[in-house]
């Protein structure tokens, strides 16, 4: 299931079932949008979501910049079940921090340049 606004959502796929295939595509305008997963427990390693050609499992933790056209697959296979997860998706807009993490890198990385001259 996707909840979403135009510059933010959530993938959900809690308490899923047995011998599953599904695609997720996310719904926005954004060209790049930073997904982030607030919780992930699938059965390692036959249940699993793939990114951008990643694949995580078990108890993975996702972070991860991607172009917005990115499908979000999700496979299990036929015995054990988990809880599954939640991807919370935001776009990352050009010029744009997105967090105070990126706006401290960019300071420092401006001082660095100023060190070089």
């Amino acid at each position: 299931m996707i909840y979403n606004n135009l510059d933010s959502g959530e993938i959900r796929h809690q308490n899923y079932r047995n011998n599953e295939d599904l695609w997720f595509t996310i719904p926005t305008d954004c060209e790049m949008v930073d997904l982030v997963s607030s919780s992930f427990d699938t059965e390692e390693p036959y249940d699993y979501v793939t990114i951008s050609g990643l694949k995580y499992d078990g108890s993975d933790t996702i972070r991860v910049l991607i172009p917005s056209t990115t499908i979000v697959h999700f496979h299990s296979d036929r015995s054990e079940t988990k809880k599954g997860f939640v991807l919370k998706w935001t776009c990352v807009r050009p010029g744009k921090p997105k967090s105070k993490t990126n706006q401290f890198a960019k300071k420092i990385s401006q001082k660095s340049q100023i060190v070089k001259k």
